[in-house]
């Protein structure tokens, strides 16, 4: 449960600052540019690297000190979801490091959380969409309609698709309008800058950046 870093000091290559907390009990690690966080068997977060993106989580220390059971990370930012269906957020404003414009939907009841480069999105246990970070990579959703519940969300670097619990497909982000979603998906996963969809039919389709 050690964890051992080198490279870059300003990319989080030296983590001497906080090596006492990274001796033992670390079950996982998440990454953005320059910063990383560790999350703990007791369920504690500890961050280091470059504190514009992440590696500084003292604004927020309180509420990293247990209850965390996943960590999620944008380019520029972490968001950590609690056993109490909160999520905490730190880093570049601007990657979906504030989160206080939807800071009331996110005190409880979360169930999962995506990110892509810039922005987060979560879904609720009652099927709400949350999403915050930069409008331009999906941070803003209030434009796309949601006439069902959010069952599965997924995002590539620049947008974010989510199936409805009517099997109805969502797009929204920096995906061009020019290219559409199948009408219903089974199930949705994503490449860099494109995503793959299981059909109710069983067949398979795929759209985004061809390259």
């Amino acid at each position: 449960g050690s964890v051992v870093t080198w490279g870059s000091s300003a990319a989080g290559g030296d983590s001497s600052s906080v090596a006492n907390q990274l001796a033992s009990g670390v079950v996982s690690i998440s990454s953005a540019n320059n910063a990383f966080a560790a999350l703990k068997a007791d369920g504690s977060v500890v961050t280091w690297g470059s504190a514009t993106y992440g590696g500084n989580s003292s604004t927020v220390s309180s509420r990293l000190q247990s209850g965390v059971v996943q960590i999620y990370s944008s380019g520029g930012a972490f968001a950590a979801l609690k056993n109490d269906g909160s999520v905490v957020t730190w880093g570049a404003a601007g990657s979906g490091g504030n989160s206080s414009a939807v800071a009331n939907k996110l005190t409880s009841g979360v169930a999962k959380v995506v990110s892509n480069g810039s922005a987060f999105a979560a879904i609720k246990t009652n099927g709400q969409l949350v999403t915050w970070g930069d409008q331009n990579f999906g941070g803003n959703s209030s434009s796309v309609s949601l006439p069902d519940a959010v069952i599965d969300i997924t995002g590539n670097t620049g947008g974010f698709a989510a199936i409805l619990s009517n099997g109805q497909v969502r797009q929204w982000g920096a995906i061009s309008t020019a290219i559409y979603p199948p009408g219903y998906a089974s199930k949705i996963v994503s490449s860099y800058g494109a995503f793959a969809a299981i059909l109710p039919n069983g067949y398979g389709a795929a759209w985004g950046d061809p390259f």
